[in-house]
Formats: C-alpha cells, structure tokens, sequence
C-alpha cells in the first residue's frame, strides 16, 4: 500500500499544512489546558462550542485524541482527488461528485457555524440536495444488484420527502399530522435505510475504497453510543455525560463528512474506472470478505431508534411541576424541591411561554441549545447577537436568569445582581433598625408584670396585626371584625379575635406591656390611643401578621379570662420625614368590660 503524500493528491500541501496546524493547535493547547486548568480553547477548537466546561483533568486527553481524528478528517476531506486523474466521462458520475462536494459543504457549513436552530427553509433546500443524492446514487449505482438500488431509491426518497412534510408541517401548524410523522419516526428510519443500503452497493463496488465505506458505517454505528445515552437519562444532565454524548456525536459527524468526500473523492481516483460487480457468481472467499460490513451495517440499522431524529427523553411542564413539589398533608402538591443545574433551565423553558422548538425539542438537545446560547451569551458579540436573533427570534440578552442555571457567565451575572440586591435590602434593614434603636423608650408609670420590646422591626403584608384563638366557636373571617375595626380605626376585639390596624408599608417597631391591675392613661408623644375589652378562651393572645411571620409575646398574663387591651400608637419621625416608621405600644391587663375607649382621637405628627 502506497503511503499517502501529499503530492499525490490535487490539494495535498495546502490540506497537509492546514492539518498539521489544526493538530499542532491542539495539542499545544491541551498541554497548557492540563497545566493550567484553563480548557476553554482546547474545547473550542475540539467541540467548537464556546461555554466552561469542568476541570479539564479529566477529558483533555480524550478531546486531545478527538482532535487528532479531525485532523484526519481534514486531511482526508481537503485534499481532493488524487492527482493527474481524469474525472470520469460519465455526466452521472460527475453530477453526484458536485452534489456530494455540494451536500458535505452545507454540512460543513451548519457544524461549524450555524449551531443554532435554521430557518425551515433552509433545511428543505438542504433536503433537496439530499434528494439529489438519492437520484444520482441510484443512476451511478447501475452494475448493483436491481432490487437493491430500487429499495435504496424508495426508501431515499420517501425519508427526503417525509423530511420535508415534517418541515412545511411544522410551519404550517398542523400539528396533528406532524406528531404522526413524528411518532413512527419515518423519515428517519427510511433516510438510514438508505443509507445502509448504500453502503452495501458501495462495498461491492469496486470504485470506493474501504476507508470511505467503514467511515460511512462507522458513524451509523456511533449512534448507537449517542442514543441509548440520550433515551436512559431522566432528570438533568452531568458535564461528564453531556460532554461524552458532545464528543461522540462529534467523532459521528465527522466520520460523516469523510464519508461524504471520500465518496466523491473516490469516483475520480485510481479506480474510477473500475466496472462495478454484477450479479454473476464470486468466489466464495470474496464474498465472505465483502459482506461482513453490509451485513453489520443492516443488523445495525434493525436496531436503531428512530435514527437520527430520536427524541431522546422529555420534559414537560407537568413534569416539572411534579418534580418541583411534594404531595402536602391534604394531598395538594406543595413547592419544596428547588431544581439545580441542567434540569432547571429544561423547566424555566418548558415554564416560558416560548417557540414550539422550545416547547418540543427533547431535553439533550435542548440542554445542548442552551449551551450553544451560553457561548453566544459570554462573548457578547452584538454582530452575533444580532444574527441568533435573525435567525431563531431569540434575543439572547434577554435570557440572563434562563440561562444561569447552566451559563456561567450568566449565572455570574445573576448572582451579582442578587448580591448587590441583598446588599441594599440588608442596608435598608439596618436602617429600619436605626429608626426603632433611635426611638423614644416607654418607662412604665407603674411596674409591669412583663415587658418585651421588639428588637427587628415588624413588617406587615396588609397591616393588620392579628390574634386568634381557636375554640372551635367563632370563625375569624364570618364575625364581622373588620366593620368595627372602622369605627376607631385602630384596635377591635370580639371573643377570642383580636385586631389592631397599622400601615402597611412602614416598619413598626412594638413595645409590648402587661400588667396585674389598671396602667395609667398615657397620652403625651402619640398620635392615636384606644382600649377595648377583650374574652380569652384559651388563655393564649399572641399577636402576629395576619399572613403569618413572628409572634408577639403573649398578652394573657393571668390565662384564660377578661382583659383590656390598651393600643399607642405614632409615626416615627427620621432624618426630616415625619412619616419614616412607625411606633405600638401594647398595654393589657385583666379587667371587664367589653366598652370601646379612645383616650385620644388619632392625631397628625
């Protein structure tokens, strides 16, 4: 077997420089990926998807072994045909060479640049093109067996065809016709039909060499380590597994393209002009030889699913309900599981009212989406922006917090913004705080039974302070609390409820006071001061938000029983505003009778 020079082929210098390179790139930067930790530019070079991976311990050496196929595929890709070889007469044979350097540019084209979703369009053209194969395939292919070539046109052209229905379909909406095309998988089953069958014809034809048939079906058979990955995972998705399945797919697309040079390659080389095997009798020895590859190539495809369209698991917005909450005590679903890396942005999309590409697309791939946006993200580009948002209708700067979850310079972002937010509600705290510290202290006319001052001040959803307790005879909402809380404006109890009204907005900061016998009336430095009478059935009257948080300390000091409740109330003057904050005191102590009394009208500060 001669060696391959690069003078021997019609591009071999300028494919062997550029090979070389790529490789030499590579392997520089896997060593400084390895020294430094730092594996961005290795990835990209390998993966060419431009988002942090892990520590590059761990898989520098198998993108480092990636690259050096590419760089293979690209020396077997650039550098053409042979060398001083005539391209063959035949108009066929020279229509599907250019449809195959045509195919395997587009190809090219959309895994190294387009990595986002193309317009529909697009793929029809592109589907046009593989139509073309089929036909010229079919018309090269003449010294194959005739019920092979004309199951292989069938099934060629009805998977471009079906392909293309998904497409116009899609676009269209119809929705109910497209989830059956979808279902039975068929464009895909068909496409690697033919696929299979046109790996048979090849190696019993004698004009392709073996590289270019087992390229072919080497990258059928890697999708059998992509897919059952893909279909068994359930619920998110590691770097490792992802980078694996990454990796994979990439060694199966490129084995793709060489398959798609070496075949147009191959019709102008040394055997061009080989006549292709016919039916007749062979040898029993070069039978055996020529079968093992088509043979596998069929079990293969008997077991694929659904080929390349497999869809792989999915999450719906349903199931991301389920997996966000637990079953409560009265069988309701309670929100309880926050959700984490990859699982979490596949919810925030399926949550969003999105495209139906974000609504249908199965989690790897668009757990894969997410990251080619990440890279589009990070570099901030806004000539790349503008062309994502073209394309696909995604506005890229919008999805900060959608992308976090799996985007690290996203989720940068975010927490930045969460921290200086954190940051000014701490600062804003801590000036409450100074208010209720700098506010007048209440020194009781007579020794109380207890005191507490609240030391946080207490924030309220709808301004209600609230105490009930529960005895099984009154019901806080149907007792009507709320009418006679009008009257005075400030405090109102019935038997076993208890109200006092404040502003919502406002922190107020509480002095709570209970007594043995009658305190004396104190109305000097407040704006608002009322008694009523209040029942205690259980002997507990814990005031608090009437939407829950923090108890004030109980007011029963002597358990159940009648009490008065005596209510202070005041704006709190801070730094030039009269109506900063807001101040309570809270006296109670036993005695009867249920008379409402104001000892002082509400006032303005």
């Amino acid at each position: 077997m001669r060696p391959h020079r690069p003078g021997r082929y019609r591009f071999g210098w300028p494919a062997a420089l550029l090979a070389g390179g790529y490789l030499t790139a590579v392997v520089v930067f896997g060593v400084i990926a390895a020294v430094s930790g730092d594996g961005e530019v290795v990835w990209w070079l390998v993966v060419r998807r431009w988002w942090r991976p892990l520590e590059p311990g761990w898989y520098v050496l198998p993108l480092v072994l990636l690259g050096g196929m590419q760089g293979w595929a690209l020396w077997q890709i650039l550098r053409g045909r042979t060398a001083g070889q005539d391209v063959a007469p035949d108009r066929h044979v020279r229509r599907l060479r250019r449809v195959l350097y045509a195919y395997l540019a587009i190809r090219l084209t959309f895994y190294l640049v387009f990595f986002l979703p193309s317009p529909w369009w697009v793929d029809i053209a592109r589907d046009v093109v593989r139509l073309a194969l089929v036909v010229l395939f079919h018309r090269v292919l003449a010294g194959t067996p005739r019920a092979l070539r004309f199951v292989a046109l069938a099934a060629g052209t009805l998977g471009v065809v079906g392909s293309i229905g998904e497409e116009v379909l899609d676009e269209l909406d119809v929705h109910a016709v497209e989830q059956i095309f979808d279902l039975l998988g068929l464009s895909g089953w068909l496409w690697w039909l033919w696929m299979a069958l046109i790996l048979v014809a090849q190696a019993r034809d004698g004009r392709w060499g073996r590289v270019t048939v087992w390229s072919g079906a080497a990258s059928m058979a890697l999708a059998f380590l992509v897919m059952p990955l893909a279909l068994g995972l359930s619920g998110g998705f590691g770097y490792p597994v992802f980078t694996v399945i990454t990796s994979v797919s990439a060694v199966r697309t490129t084995l793709m393209l060489v398959w798609l040079a070496r075949s147009a390659h191959d019709l102008a080389g040394p055997y061009a002009g080989a006549v292709p095997h016919q039916e007749g009798p062979a040898p029993a020895r070069a039978r055996l030889g020529r079968w093992p590859l088509p043979v596998a190539a069929v079990a293969l495809l008997s077991l694929l699913p659904a080929a390349d369209h497999a869809r792989g698991p999915f999450t719906s917005r349903s199931d991301c309900e389920r997996a966000r909450s637990t079953v409560g005590e009265y069988g309701q679903h309670v929100e309880s599981r926050p959700m984490t890396g990859e699982m979490a942005f596949v919810c925030e999309v399926r949550g969003a009212d999105g495209s139906s590409f974000m609504q249908s697309t199965p989690d790897l791939a668009l757990v894969a989406y997410g990251h080619r946006l990440c890279g589009v993200y990070t570099r901030n580009d806004p000539r790349e922006i503008a062309r994502v948002r073209e394309a696909g209708g995604v506005d890229v700067r919008g999805l900060t917090h959608t992308l976090a979850e799996i985007c690290p310079r996203a989720a940068a972002i975010v927490k930045a913004a969460i921290d200086a937010e954190d940051r000014e509600i701490a600062e804003r705290e801590a000036e409450e705080q100074r208010k209720c510290d700098a506010a007048p202290r209440h020194r009781p006319l007579i020794r109380p039974e207890s005191a507490s001052v609240r030391r946080q001040p207490l924030w309220t959803d709808y301004g209600v302070l609230e105490a009930y307790e529960e005895d099984g005879y009154n019901d806080p909402f149907e007792d009507g609390l709320d009418e006679l809380l009008e009257k005075n404006g400030l405090v109102a109890a019935l038997p076993g409820h208890l109200m006092i009204s404040i502003y919502a907005d406002p922190r107020v900061c509480v002095t709570t006071e209970t007594y043995r016998r009658r305190p004396p009336v104190e109305t000097k430095g407040w704006h608002h001061v009322v008694e009523v009478g209040y029942h205690s059935p259980t002997g507990e009257i814990k005031l608090r938000d009437a939407m829950g948080g923090p108890e004030l300390p109980d007011l029963a000091v002597r358990g159940k029983g009648h009490y008065r409740i005596r209510v202070h109330y005041a704006w709190l003057p801070w730094k030039g505003e009269k109506y900063a904050g807001q101040r309570l005191l809270i006296m109670a102590y036993p005695g009867r009778g249920d008379e409402v009394v104001v000892h002082r009208e509400r006032t303005d500060p």
